[in-house]
C-alpha cells in the first residue's frame, strides 16, 4: 500500500489557453489513475492559484472517481506572478482540518507547477524554510520559462525539479511523479537481529549502535509506515523491542540507546529461530496486510550451532534475510542464511 498526503499547486503566471489547461488536468488525472487513492492510502488535493483560487482539500474526496470528477470541474487560472504567496497559501491545506495526516507520520508532499518568474522572489527562501520546518517535501515542475533558480530555492534540491518545454509535455512526467510517490510512501516492517557476543569489543559495538541510529534517521517511523524491532543474540537470545512498541523515531532511538551488550557466545541458528516471533500480528507485524517483512542480521562471527533449519524456515515464510557480516565470518554460512 502507498501512504502520503499530496497536494498539486498550479501557479500560472499568465492566462493560459483552454488546451493548455486541459493538458494540466489530463496530467493530474493520469497521476491519479496510477496511484492508490483512499482515506487510508494516498490523499490528493489540488490548488489552482489565481486571482480567485479554486481547489479541493486532502479529505474532500476519497476515491479515484471523485478526485477525477473534481479535477474536471477546476477553473482555468487567470495568471499570478506571486509564487511565494502561492506557496504560503498552500501551507494551510496540509493542516489536520484539511485532511493532513502529518501527526501520524504520513509523508507530506507538494508538487508546484509553474511557468514563469516569481515577482516575489525575495520571499521564496523564507517560504521554502517553512516547508522544511513542517517536513513537507516540495517538488518543482517547471514549464516553459519557469526560472531554474526559483525552483532550486523552492525545492532546495536540484533532483526534485522536473522540466518540460510546454504544458503538452506534462504527460511525459506522469511516470516520474508516480515513481516519486511510490518510492517514498511504501510501508515496511524491519527487524534487526544484532550480535552481542563477547568477540565484539566496545568500539565495534558503539559503531553498530550508531549504524542503527543512522538507519532510523533515514526512515519515516510511524504505525502506518516504517516499524522497527530489534533483538540481540549471543549464546542466548533477548528481545529488545517489538515492532509495535514505539511509534516514532524518538522512541525507537531512545530504546536503541538503552540496549546493553549480552557478551557471550554466538548461536545464530537459535537466534534466527527465536526472532520469528517478531513476524506475528501480536508483535506488530503487518504481514497479513501485505506489508513487506525484512530481517537484517548483523554478526561478526561463526555460529556455534546449525543455521540451516532456521534459515530454511524463514525462506518458506517468505521473509527476506539481509546479512551484514563484520570481520572474521563464515561466508558460506552467511550466504546460506541470506539465500
Amino acid at each position: 500500500a502507498q501512504l502520503a498526503d499530496v497536494i498539486f499547486l498550479v501557479q500560472c503566471t499568465r492566462r493560459i489557453r483552454l488546451q493548455e489547461f486541459e493538458n494540466i488536468k489530463n496530467f493530474l488525472i493520469s497521476v491519479v489513475n496510477s496511484t492508490q487513492i483512499g482515506d487510508n492510502l494516498i490523499r490528493i488535493g489540488v490548488i489552482i492559484y489565481s486571482g480567485t483560487p479554486n481547489q479541493f482539500t486532502l479529505n474532500q474526496y476519497n476515491n479515484k472517481r471523485h478526485v477525477i470528477e473534481a479535477i474536471h470541474t477546476l477553473k482555468s487560472p487567470t495568471g499570478n506572478y506571486n509564487t511565494a504567496k502561492a506557496l504560503g497559501y498552500s501551507l494551510n491545506y496540509f493542516s489536520e482540518e484539511n485532511g493532513g495526516r502529518q501527526k501520524r507520520g504520513i509523508p507530506q508532499m507538494l508538487f508546484i507547477i509553474t511557468d514563469g518568474d516569481a515577482r516575489d522572489r525575495n520571499s521564496l527562501p523564507a517560504r521554502a524554510d517553512e516547508f522544511v520546518a513542517k517536513h513537507i517535501n516540495v517538488y518543482g515542475i517547471g514549464v516553459s520559462a519557469a526560472k531554474e533558480s526559483d525552483l532550486e530555492i523552492i525545492t532546495q534540491n536540484k533532483n526534485k525539479i522536473f522540466r518540460v518545454n510546454n504544458y503538452a509535455g506534462l504527460q511525459a512526467l506522469q511516470k516520474n511523479v508516480s515513481s516519486v510517490l511510490c518510492s517514498v510512501t511504501k510501508p515496511a516492517d524491519m527487524v534487526f537481529l544484532i550480535d552481542g557476543s563477547e568477540s565484539i569489543k566496545e568500539e565495534p559495538w558503539r559503531t553498530m549502535i550508531g549504524f542503527l541510529l543512522n538507519v532510523v534517521d533515514q526512515l519515516r517511523i510511524s504505525p502506518d509506515l516504517f516499524r522497527i524491532g530489534i533483538a540481540q543474540f549471543s549464546s542466548s537470545y533477548r528481545k529488545e523491542f517489538y515492532l509495535n512498541e514505539y511509534n516514532d523515531a524518538a522512541g525507537v532511538k531512545a530504546a536503541i540507546g538503552r540496549i546493553t551488550q549480552i557478551k557471550e557466545g554466538t548461536n545464530i541458528g537459535e537466534a534466527l529461530h527465536n526472532v520469528t516471533e517478531f513476524f506475528q500480528e501480536s508483535k506488530g507485524s503487518r504481514r497479513q496486510s501485505g506489508v513487506p517483512q525484512n530481517l537484517v542480521l548483523i554478526t561478526d562471527g561463526v555460529s556455534s550451532d546449525n543455521v540451516n533449519e532456521a534459515a530454511d524456515y524463514l525462506r518458506r515464510q517468505r521473509i527476506p534475510v539481509y546479512v551484514i557480516g563484520i570481520g572474521d565470518v563464515s561466508l558460506p554460512q552467511l550466504n546460506y542464511i541470506a539465500g
